[in-house]
């Protein structure tokens, strides 16, 4: 994962790429009520299920990124 995001930060400016990041086991779907119908994701309800995660990613040091 961390070399997907390296390559991918590689096409990115600087203040658009990803510095931190938090690998989750449980798919986004429908079923659970992260993304909509049509595959959109449900931000609030994201940001509700994985506030600890959230924070915990701006109190830790970056991941190591090229």
């Amino acid at each position: 994962i961390a070399a997907s995001v390296d390559r991918a930060n590689v096409r990115l400016p600087r203040y658009a790429q990803v510095a931190r990041y938090h690998i989750v086991r449980e798919r986004f779907s429908v079923t659970n009520g992260l993304l909509t119908g049509s595959g959109r994701p449900r931000r609030q309800q994201i940001v509700e299920r994985f506030a600890r995660q959230i924070d915990h990613l701006y109190q830790e040091p970056d991941h190591v990124i090229a």
